[in-house]
């Protein structure tokens, strides 16, 4: 197993997930690209609920790696490609990483995403839309009725080479489907995080009265993992506040029964509802 920025690259116990070439086909075999036509693929991608024959002409790394958290300190692009070990033979531009498995909450109730990343990030619920913290609109795109509740400017303060967006509130009751892309465009630089909020959960604040979140996290971090959580968060303390370290909640992969420490109940077959109420 390796740890890289982007998962553990063949391991198990996290989000499973696969690199695409946008710029080769299956064989590997080079074909056009156009940079200003990347976000249109990867939203057509999405439109069809992620399904596998949406990208079976491209080039797919033949190792897999597993997410369980995303902290990207800003680095140069080919960091992406290096991770899934195929830096020889895919360039830094026009690559795509698709995470897609099921999870558990570690508490029921509403959650919400924030994060960002150059260029591309976005989570799906049950293969709807929760956040869009990509550099630019990507759930949106071409929509004559955006939904801006996946897309909402969090935080008021920069954060890396951006801002952060906030998600649409959804309410987790019990094992969903969750699809998370990552991905970047022009080949420059890659960089962001993925947090999560939970609505009835007191965090710490900045000054500036933000709240400070822990990341998104998939499976029970090692020392190795905080320790690199710990040097990002110092990253951005002056920018959000950094991140909360001591309270994470633990997303378990599959359909694992939710902690009931604090007889937390389950509503079977509830995965995505309406949230009520505002941010």
């Amino acid at each position: 197993m390796a740890r890289t920025f982007f998962g553990n690259l063949g391991a198990t116990g996290g989000v499973p997930g696969v690199l695409y070439d946008l710029k080769q086909d299956r064989k590997g075999k080079p074909q056009p690209y156009n940079a200003n036509e990347y976000f249109q693929k990867v939203k057509a991608f999405a439109d069809k609920k992620f399904g596998a024959s949406e990208m079976r002409d491209y080039y797919q790394a033949p190792q897999q790696m597993n997410f369980t958290f995303l902290a990207v300190p800003l680095m140069t692009a080919d960091e992406g490609p290096k991770a899934f070990a195929v830096e020889k033979d895919v360039q830094p531009r026009g690559w795509l990483v698709h995470y897609t498995g099921t999870l558990t909450p570690p508490e029921t109730g509403e959650w919400r995403f924030v994060g960002y990343f150059d260029d591309a990030l976005a989570v799906y619920i049950n293969g709807e839309p929760v956040l869009d913290a990509s550099r630019d609109d990507l759930v949106n795109l071409g929509e004559a009725k955006p939904n801006l509740e996946v897309r909402e400017p969090w935080g008021g303060r920069g954060v890396l080479n951006g801002r952060c967006m906030g998600g649409r509130w959804v309410e987790l009751n019990g094992p969903f489907k969750i699809d998370i892309i990552v991905g970047e465009r022009p080949g420059g630089q890659v960089g962001g995080l993925l947090l999560v909020e939970h609505r009835k959960t007191k965090y710490k604040k900045t000054d500036y009265d933000l709240p400070i979140l822990p990341l998104f996290t998939v499976g029970r971090p090692e020392k190795e993992d905080m320790e690199r959580m710990k040097e990002f968060s110092a990253k951005i303390e002056n920018q959000i506040g950094g991140l909360e370290l001591k309270n994470i909640p633990i997303f378990n992969t599959g359909k694992t029964p939710i902690n009931d420490r604090n007889k937390w109940k389950i509503t079977p077959g509830i995965g995505l509802l309406p949230a009520k109420g505002g941010n």
